[in-house]
């Protein structure tokens, strides 16, 4: 998102908060890094989860901060989609 910004590519980001719900759905898996780094812990157990360093995957992100970039890209990975019931609402992201 911040090279898109960067290149112009996008104006406005937008991140979507999604109900919490989806992290106890059958075959979601999570990622405590980036989930293609080889770096990364994948799994579909809690354990998993709460490997995600959310105090740092959460804050502000800011290039500078290059020790911390890898716990900014956790995932929560989602099989097939998300219905748009558990959408709650797009954030601006001031980058």
């Amino acid at each position: 998102m911040h090279a898109l910004k960067k290149d112009g590519k996008i104006k406005t980001p937008i991140s979507l908060i999604i109900d919490p719900f989806v992290i106890y759905w059958e075959n979601t898996k999570y990622s405590d890094v980036n989930a293609t780094s080889n770096a990364a812990s994948v799994g579909s157990d809690l354990t998993h989860f709460k490997a995600i360093h959310f105090d740092k995957a959460m804050k502000s992100y800011k290039p500078h901060e290059d020790e911390d970039k890898h716990f900014f890209q956790a995932e929560v990975l989602v099989e097939e989609h998300i219905p748009i019931r558990y959408i709650k609402e797009p954030v601006k992201i001031n980058i």
